[in-house]
């Protein structure tokens, strides 16, 4: 399975690097998460906001798919010739040193027992920030691109992600608003070797059912966003089977106005 694995807050800080206009120079460099389209037979990425990049690094990968999520830096020179009517081609072409791809989960509406606690459960420490999608986390094409945090993970170990709800639960009221949840669980898969290692793993999940099942609920009361928040095992007893619940913060999908 594919991972993106910070390891450190020092790695999460350099992926949290926005893009900055290099000095003295036409060109934007930075690095982002993206979602592989193909668009009249050509493939980019969709980094959202309606902006698509075209990188023949990543496109010349046989083994990057259509749907694929990802996470790349890049170079983007807009004085370059392939540059100069994008208003025509629809993206911009972009120079690429790195670049990884990252598991991509879909959501289930059959919510798992929260009471059952699997034996190779494992604990989350925390999840980053979901307020904050618009600027740091994305939210591309309806895939949410989620941190999160663990303790204790072996070379080579491999773990499952679930993200799942309750098609017909009720809001909760959270400071006068009402918030859906959503209910994540890891399971591992493959035990790993020694050393252990402490970090944030990179997971995207596609909403997609979440927002057409609660969202047309939602939409037909004619709100224009849905907010959530993610529900995660904190903690377990020594015999893991029974588990403490935490949450994340709230967060806010707007409904685009008109189908990208």
């Amino acid at each position: 399975m594919k991972k993106l694995f910070l390891g450190s807050l020092f790695a999460l800080c350099t992926l949290l690097m926005t893009s900055c206009l290099d000095g003295g120079s036409n060109q934007n460099s930075g690095q982002t998460y993206g979602v592989i389209e193909y668009v009249n037979g050509k493939m980019l990425v969709n980094v959202g906001g309606g902006t698509y990049f075209y990188s023949p690094t990543i496109a010349a990968d046989f083994s990057v798919n259509e749907g694929d999520c990802c996470f790349f830096d890049f170079v983007l020179d807009y004085d370059l010739a392939e540059n100069a009517d994008v208003a025509t081609t629809g993206y911009y072409t972009v120079t690429t040193s790195y670049y990884s791809l990252i598991d991509n989960y879909y959501t289930s509406s059959s919510l798992r027992d929260t009471a059952n606690i699997d034996p190779q459960e494992l604990v989350v420490q925390k999840i980053e920030s979901l307020s904050s999608y618009s600027t740091i986390w994305p939210m591309i094409d309806k895939n949410m691109f989620l941190v999160t945090y663990h303790e204790g993970i072996l070379k080579g170990q491999t773990q499952r992600f679930d993200l799942s709800f309750d098609a017909n639960q009720e809001p909760e009221v959270v400071n006068g608003e009402n918030v859906y949840n959503l209910f994540l669980r890891v399971t591992k898969e493959t035990e790993g070797t020694s050393p252990s290692q402490s970090g944030g793993i990179v997971n995207a999940f596609n909403l997609n059912s979440f927002l057409y099942t609660i969202g047309t609920k939602v939409q037909s009361a004619g709100k224009t966003n849905v907010k959530f928040k993610i529900n995660y095992i904190s903690s377990l007893n020594d015999d893991n089977t029974k588990a403490e619940w935490s949450s994340s913060d709230v967060a806010t999908y707007t409904f685009p106005t008109e189908e990208e």
